[in-house]
């Protein structure tokens, strides 16, 4: 008969002491094999550590672990693309159409609000706003003499079309990974 490691109530997550008689940190693994699940180890660091590792979760299936630590390197490189697109907007401070000022300090506060709770109502919503805009911005491009269009006005465009297409892509990735961590804990 196997025993499990999971643990469920706070009580528990709180009261782990390692063999030194510290309290152990509590980390989650962000390996191929074991993305995501969680563990303790001692606070301590190479040779002064009593060397104390518990397992808090269960084994994943090697197909959830993968698709974890995919799901996880693909939100940092929207991440790093999120901040580098910012940078390049904070960049172009001397805009001069007030539309596009506000409509990207629409979008830019947008992505500083997002937070976790909101992931599936956010999904539904960002992803009809991507849409919505796109048709917006295809409007405004068709509508526009292009050759009176700047190269800037063109960039900022191309740079809004892409900060919506990476908010969908967030809010569906953070959709799919709560989605595993729900029927994991089920």
């Amino acid at each position: 008969m196997s025993t499990s490691s999971s643990i469920s109530s706070p009580e528990e997550l709180q009261s782990r002491t390692c063999k030194c008689g510290f309290m152990a940190r509590y980390f989650a693994a962000t390996t191929l094999e074991n993305g995501g699940r969680r563990f303790y180890r001692c606070r301590r660091l190479g040779s002064n550590s009593c060397g104390y590792w518990n397992w808090i979760d269960d084994k994943l299936s090697r197909h959830v672990s993968t698709m974890i630590h995919n799901q996880k390197v693909e939100l940092d490189s929207i991440r790093k693309e999120r901040n580098h697109l910012k940078k390049i907007v904070e960049d172009m401070g001397s805009i001069e159409d007030p539309y596009l000022k506000d409509m990207i300090a629409d979008e830019m506060s947008k992505l500083n609000d997002m937070n976790g709770n909101e992931i599936s109502d956010l999904t539904k919503v960002s992803t009809l706003k991507g849409k919505m805009s796109n048709l917006e911005l295809s409007d405004k491009i068709e509508s526009s003499n292009l050759k009176k269009v700047s190269s800037l006005d063109n960039k900022v465009l191309k740079l809004e079309l892409k900060v919506h297409q990476l908010i969908s892509l967030l809010a569906v990735s953070w959709a799919i990974i709560v989605g595993f961590v729900a029927a994991k804990m089920m």
